[in-house]
């Protein structure tokens, strides 16, 4: 209306039969977006379609960086990310009618702080269990096939908190959902905590009551590699197929005609993976106690 966007809620008065038509609603303006960004921290904009195509109606953004995700939205909508203040940002897209989009910006580098600490303390854990010995520097590959072969079970649990001289009560699958660790230990509790959340979902997905150590299997590997068997093959990311596009592909019947570039891991054996692990784990646990 007037060359804005409303929000509007439109109800029928009853008495009991519809005698009225109530109507309330808000602009949707910078305003909008600046209490939307207090809520999520993200930055919001607002696209209306014209005739010269999607325009910035309502934004956090001000100036050049308005601008510049107007004329990126083609390139947005592809890649899911665009160059603002000299600094890459992810980008959400949703449209919310024939004629309006809504935009969710927030910087890479703020996306992936929280991801941060998470490495470092899952370097450190594993790091310990085998002995922080310098990374050998071999480009392996561990395909989902080869890594959900190393699951984590209440049982492997038990076995760990028992090393680790910790009281526990042993996870079931008849548990309370979410139920809390009680562990003596806190690293115990940590990670029995963040083992139930998995043993849950893929007890929800008719996997079983256990969790796949995809992570900690590739930190255990970076520092060991012979925790795995490998076959040397030219692997590649897909960039431009449709179903494909993003997928790591090996080519292990030599088509393609180059030298292999990694070693893909092939086997596991996943009871040396947890015997050595409790071996390790157990005892570092035992010191932060």
């Amino acid at each position: 209306m007037d060359g804005g966007l409303y929000r509007l809620a439109i109800v029928p008065l009853l008495a009991p039969d519809p005698i009225a038509w109530l109507c309330a609603g808000f602009a949707i303006d910078d305003s909008t977006a600046v209490d939307l960004r207090r809520v999520t921290n993200l930055h919001v904009s607002f696209f209306r379609r014209q005739e010269a195509g999607l325009v910035v109606q309502a934004s956090t953004l001000h100036g050049a960086d308005r601008e510049e995700l107007q004329r990126g939205l083609a390139g947005i909508r592809r890649d899911g990310v665009v160059q603002l203040a000299g600094q890459p940002h992810v980008v959400r897209v949703e449209r919310i009618s024939d004629d309006v989009a809504v935009v969710l910006q927030r910087p890479l580098a703020e996306a992936l702080a929280a991801n941060q600490g998470l490495f470092r303390t899952l370097f450190a854990v594993w790091g310990a269990a085998w002995g922080l010995e310098p990374p050998k520097h071999i480009p392996i590959v561990l395909g989902l096939n080869l890594t959900e072969n190393v699951a984590m079970t209440p049982t492997i649990f038990s076995r760990l908190a028992n090393a680790a001289e910790s009281s526990s009560v042993p996870m079931s699958v008849l548990d309370d959902r979410g139920t809390r660790s009680v562990a003596s230990n806190p690293l115990i509790r940590v990670l029995e905590d963040a083992m139930r959340f998995y043993f849950e979902f893929h007890f929800d997905q008719g996997e079983g009551y256990l969790a796949h150590l995809h992570d900690p299997l590739a930190a255990a590997v970076a520092l060991d590699p012979d925790l795995v068997q490998c076959r040397a093959a030219a692997i590649d990311v897909e960039l431009t197929g449709t179903l494909t596009r993003g997928m790591t592909v090996a080519d292990w019947s030599g088509h393609w005609g180059r030298e292999a570039n990694a070693l893909v891991g092939v086997e596991v054996d996943p009871a040396a993976f947890f015997d050595r692990f409790i071996a390790r784990v157990g005892p570092f646990a035992q010191r932060l106690d």
